[in-house]
């Protein structure tokens, strides 16, 4: 396994775990602040948070799917974040969404090179692709 492919993991899994203690904090700032967030902010959290960690583990296991769902769960990710962010729902909700703001950016920045990298198949190791000519 490269370093890079490590690193990226180990990024997936942090987000992803943030992404799963956010859930709470956002029901909690919701029935504080009557309708403080959209009703699809809560499910597409924990849907994202399982989404990221299921892309993490199928990196892991050098799976073809893996790559294209990291990214395009740390792309929606990295728009409510965003969202988050300029909502201020709670002061707690906007430390989770800064946190997982700059993590799905990196994430998304070694997801490329994670792919330039293997050059042959997103899902492939870069030890078996370096290998092939």
């Amino acid at each position: 396994m490269t370093p890079v492919r490590r690193l990226t993991i180990v990024i997936l899994l942090a987000v992803g775990i943030a992404d799963l203690i956010g859930v709470p904090f956002m029901v909690a700032a919701n029935h504080a602040t009557r309708n403080a967030l959209p009703a699809f902010a809560m499910p597409l959290g924990a849907a994202v948070a399982v989404l990221t960690l299921a892309g993490a583990v199928g990196l892991v296991r050098a799976s073809r799917w893996a790559w294209w769902v990291s990214l395009i769960v740390r792309i929606v990710d990295t728009v409510t974040s965003v969202l988050g962010v300029t909502g201020r729902p709670s002061a707690a909700l906007t430390v989770i969404s800064v946190c997982c703001l700059i993590g799905s950016v990196v994430a998304i920045v070694l997801l490329a090179r994670l792919r330039r990298e293997s050059r042959v198949v997103p899902g492939r190791p870069a030890e078996r692709a370096a290998t092939r000519v």
